[in-house]
């Protein structure tokens, strides 16, 4: 295995930790600042918009420095968007530090699948995306433990500036030690943006695309506060319970690769979208054992998603398009899926309406396994 993909996943497990760890610190937030569950949900959407604004420019950022050193310009930009935000003090602070988090980290991911893409063989794509997808199912696991060992000993603050330290020294090693071809990206105009949105079934992918990134990070960041207020548990078992229920994640991701490389990338998708919506709608009306069923079954499914959406995407244009494929779907993608959506099932919960949030969550990932590729 290469040991560029490695340091990839590594990174890839830090910038996707600094992000989801303010789901299992929802409760914290919204005692300490007094928010409301529409006011802490809005936290998301906001990252979701960062991360928007940013990897629709992306191309602009790799095309002049190259996709590797985008690559570390975003880890370090993480960092300082960490430790500016530990400071914070009121929701406006809050806010604009979660903002500049997200518009850092959305310049990793097309430059990320561009280098993975360029040094892997088609027919192996699968399995090198789903090495990559073991570090955001690693900060599913580890960030609610993380939250639930941590926080009774030391505060929220202090846990954003270790991420800091260590997402600045990481992209600071991989600018030194990266070797390898130095690809460019493709600066977005309209023609090739005429490229992209001319594809196959470009719109349907979106959707798919935006179903998939709910599965798994938008069920992630609400679920804590779910289980809080709807199920009465106390903050550190919802964690707890949130954690567990992600460990059988990491080889799930595995698995889903080895099914995109043997079912194929769409039809992958269609199967797991629909799966893991079921149990979204489950997750939602049950309680007691089959509502843990759902919780530990769901990301189990989900999972299998993004290596088969990956390959998917890298298999629609030709190579030096693949970083602005990648800056099309996702930003629209990760708005809905990540921000949008979880901030209306929060609105549903301020109206008394958690359960039924989610449910319609659950509909929408259902009704998307309808595709138009073969």
């Amino acid at each position: 295995m290469k040991s560029t993909l490695l340091f990839l996943t590594f990174i890839f497990y830090l910038n996707f930790l600094s992000r989801v760890i303010v789901g299992p610190l929802l409760p914290s937030l919204e005692q300490d600042m007094g928010l409301t569950h529409a006011q802490s949900s809005s936290l998301f959407m906001l990252l979701s918009t960062g991360y928007f604004i940013a990897i629709v420019g992306s191309g602009f950022v790799s095309a002049r420095i190259g996709h590797r050193n985008t690559i570390s310009l975003s880890a370090i930009l993480i960092a300082c968007g960490l430790f500016f935000t530990s400071f914070a003090s009121t929701l406006g602070q809050l806010q604009v530090g979660l903002l500049g988090m997200g518009m850092a980290a959305g310049l990793y991911l097309p430059s990320a699948i561009a280098v993975i893409s360029s040094e892997f063989h088609k027919d192996a794509w699968g399995r090198a995306f789903s090495v990559h997808e073991l570090a955001p199912n690693l900060a599913f696991v580890s960030a609610p433990f993380v939250v639930a060992l941590l926080l009774e000993s030391y505060p929220w603050q202090l846990m954003f500036r270790t991420q800091a330290l260590l997402l600045g020294t990481a992209g600071f090693l991989f600018f030194i030690f990266s070797r390898g071809r130095r690809e460019r990206g493709t600066a977005p105009d309209l023609v090739s943006l005429g490229k992209v949105f001319r594809a196959r079934g470009i719109f349907m992918l979106i959707f798919m695309f935006s179903m998939g990134i709910l599965g798994t990070l938008g069920v992630f960041n609400l679920l804590p506060l779910f289980l809080v207020n709807v199920h009465n548990m106390s903050e550190a078992s919802a964690n707890a319970l949130t954690g567990f229920s992600r460990i059988a994640t990491v080889a799930a991701a595995i698995a889903g690769g080895w099914m995109a490389d043997r079912l194929g990338p769409f039809r992958t998708m269609g199967l797991v979208l629909f799966s893991s919506g079921m149990l979204v709608i489950g997750m939602a009306f049950s309680s007691g054992l089959v509502l843990n069923a759902c919780i530990f079954l769901q990301p189990v499914m989900a999972v299998c998603f993004f290596p088969a959406a990956f390959a998917g995407l890298s298999s629609l244009v030709k190579e030096e398009l693949r970083n602005l494929v990648i800056s099309v779907v996702v930003p629209l993608a990760y708005v809905a899926g990540g921000g949008g959506i979880p901030w209306f099932i929060g609105f549903m919960a301020d109206m008394h309406r958690f359960r039924l949030g989610v449910a319609i969550a659950g509909v929408f990932m259902v009704v998307s396994r309808c595709s138009p590729f073969g």
